[in-house]
């Protein structure tokens, strides 16, 4: 589970957030194991800030098929937005896959919540808001990218 910010997952992400900016096509980044023993990614070539709050498509991949909502499938994908100032986070609707194949969406847009520290939402926070932050998208990159 993603408890504690790996700086070389958030230096990863920055550097291919940078490299990315003009990309059209999914850049799945992994950031670190989600619940359930998934794999969780975030896709540098949408990810974006304003303020305070980053924008970024979040991938869940499953190791074996599950069921979620009456549906069995093999990853989500859900963009959410992260309120790196407040520590919570709005979810939009769940996109769910089997493969390559498109089940459906469940849920909305939800109203802003917090994130408890130690969940695999507060740890994704961390790492969307440090390799989006200034020191990251400026270019001081050359200490980061031994972290890698």
């Amino acid at each position: 589970m993603i408890h504690n910010v790996d700086l070389r997952h958030a230096a990863a992400l920055g550097l291919a957030f940078a490299a990315s900016a003009s990309a059209s096509t999914p850049s799945w980044v992994a950031i670190g194991p989600g619940n359930m023993g998934s794999q969780v990614s975030v896709d540098a070539s949408t990810l974006s800030r304003r303020g305070s709050v980053v924008t970024a498509w979040i991938e869940t991949r499953y190791p074996k098929p599950t069921e979620l909502a009456g549906y069995r499938l093999s990853r989500t994908v859900q963009l959410n937005r992260y309120h790196c100032s407040e520590s919570s986070i709005e979810q939009g609707p769940i996109h769910l896959y089997l493969g390559a194949d498109f089940l459906g969406m469940i849920g909305g847009w939800e109203s802003a919540t917090p994130l408890p520290p130690g969940t695999v939402g507060a740890g994704i926070l961390d790492i969307v808001c440090e390799a989006t932050s200034e020191r990251q998208v400026s270019g001081h990159g050359d200490s980061l990218r031994s972290l890698v």
